[in-house]
């Protein structure tokens, strides 16, 4: 018998509970890393949901359906998901996240159809003397341009007519800023994703329930409160970090019943409802549960519904039908004011259209791309949210 024969008999065995607790040590380690490769990569339910949520909305201004106003918690949770889970993405690849590089995506994204919209808006003004308002003109625009206008409306003032709808790109660009930096103050205080995930959730507690008392003082206008839309892009956020650990059993089961809520919230109570901030946690709860679903890139029937061709078009251009449609349709009113509402969506809904398309094709996506960016982020250009 060679040596190397002689010590491999010699060899004494490990015992059986230290082979188990190995085996299950690299079981777990495997699952960590599954869970922790977990990439949004590109859903085309969530094209669809921001397709859809924009139709609400206009389908609302038209008053062909007076809940449309539910597209907007929508969005709102749509984008703190989508937020969140990218600004966990970067950390996972590069191991930390850069601010600069995070608002200069967001400025590339957001200003120029932006700039787009109060060049036409002034022009409108000055010279064919449309949108008048005891505002000047140059306040108005500043308002919007620093992303102001939910204060402004949430304070009871109204002097921004079609620019009114900026409120809440205000809200998200307010949230894009705050966000990154405490999430990054929680990474760096070594925060484990089930205390940010109690933390999000005792924050929207806090925000929806405890601060009313506070916001009633400030005599701060309900549907227009910051505050309370913070809370649903908090619970966006909080499905961000659900969707991480894949509780796909539960989202299956739960998003049929949460699609209906949606539209049974909307259309059981309105914008002046007694009930209006359980209405909005209520709505961004459900919403999310939507999100969650199309997050799971499953081939259900109601992600193959998100999916569709045509309602992911309108996901692909939803920022410039938000930003446009409501200056297009005010002065729709102005030259034909006794149109129906059956004759102001079927017009309204092609001409935003035409005019989203345009100004994604010509303007926006020439920011959005660049050379020195990769194949996938060219591939994911669509907006995040109603303003993102």
């Amino acid at each position: 018998m060679t040596t190397a024969a002689t010590n491999h008999a010699h060899r004494p065995e490990p015992p059986a509970e230290t082979t188990g607790t190995a085996t299950r040590t690299r079981l777990t380690r495997a699952r960590r890393t599954t869970r922790e490769a977990i990439r949004l990569g590109r859903r085309p339910g969530l094209d669809g949901i921001r397709g859809g949520a924009v139709i609400l909305v206009m389908l609302n201004h038209t008053g062909a359906l007076r809940w449309g106003f539910v597209g907007v918690d929508v969005f709102f949770a749509l984008s703190g998901f989508l937020i969140t889970t990218l600004l966990f993405e970067e950390r996972q690849r590069h191991g930390r996240i850069s601010l600069r590089a995070f608002y200069l995506r967001r400025a590339r994204r957001l200003v120029p159809g932006l700039v787009l919209l109060l060049v036409a808006y002034a022009v409108a003004v000055t010279r064919f003397g449309l949108f008048g308002s005891y505002w000047p003109l140059w306040q108005r625009l500043a308002s919007t341009l620093f992303y102001a206008n939910n204060w402004v409306l949430a304070t009871g003032h109204s002097p921004l007519g079609p620019l009114t709808l900026t409120w809440s790109l205000a809200q998200e660009e307010q949230f894009y800023l705050l966000w990154p930096i405490l999430l990054c103050l929680l990474w760096r205080l070594r925060a484990r994703p089930i205390v940010i995930l109690t933390l999000l959730v005792a924050a929207v507690i806090g925000l929806m329930y405890y601060l009313p008392h506070v916001s009633a003082v400030a005599h701060l206008d309900n549907y227009y409160n910051p505050v309370y839309r913070f809370g649903q892009l908090l619970i966006g956020c909080a499905a961000a970090l659900l969707w991480r650990y894949r509780p796909t059993h539960l989202v299956l089961r739960w998003s049929p019943i949460g699609l209906a809520a949606i539209f049974g919230i909307g259309y059981f109570a309105d914008d002046t409802s007694r009930a209006l901030l359980p209405r909005l946690a209520a709505g961004a709860i459900c919403a999310a549960v939507l999100v969650l679903h199309a997050a799971t890139g499953n081939r259900s029937i109601l992600n193959r519904l998100l999916s569709l061709p045509p309602l992911r078009f309108m996901g692909t251009i939803s920022y410039g039908l938000y930003l446009y449609h409501l200056s297009i349709l005010t002065v729709m009113l102005v030259y034909w004011p006794n149109l129906t509402w059956r004759v102001q969506t079927a017009i309204l809904i092609p001409v935003s259209i035409l005019v989203a398309w345009t100004s994604w094709h010509f303007v926006e996506s020439r920011f959005v791309s660049s050379p020195g960016r990769d194949k996938e982020t060219r591939i994911r250009r669509s907006p995040d949210g109603a303003g993102t």
